[in-house]
């Protein structure tokens, strides 16, 4: 099992390393959510699949999909808002892709 942290659409690009790693399981974890976060070229792109070996010198492999999204918000004094659409359309995004979204 494998996964990245992905807080909003800046950091979203850390997937691209994460969907080349050959793992079972590949997650998000888009905690604490500060921002809003389009999966689309992600998730409608590839889908889950056995995990795809990819060697340094083999840039032609497909990538494998990404198998669930957690997310939530900060707490505390100092805790950054987490607007409920974001949340709302992460939770929307996977469902369209079959991606599970743990309740």
């Amino acid at each position: 099992m494998v996964g990245t942290s992905v807080e909003h659409q800046q950091t979203a690009t850390r997937i691209d390393d994460l969907v080349r790693i050959p793992a079972a399981v590949r997650f998000l974890s888009c905690e604490p959510l500060i921002g809003a976060v389009d999966l689309d070229q992600w998730l409608s792109s590839v889908t889950p699949q056995e995990p795809v070996a990819v060697s340094s010198d083999d840039q032609s492999a497909r990538a494998a999909g990404i198998d669930w999204v957690i997310a939530g918000g900060e707490s505390g004094p100092a805790a950054r808002i987490m607007q409920p659409r974001w949340a709302r359309s992460l939770r929307d995004q996977c469902v369209g892709a079959g991606v599970v979204v743990p309740v």
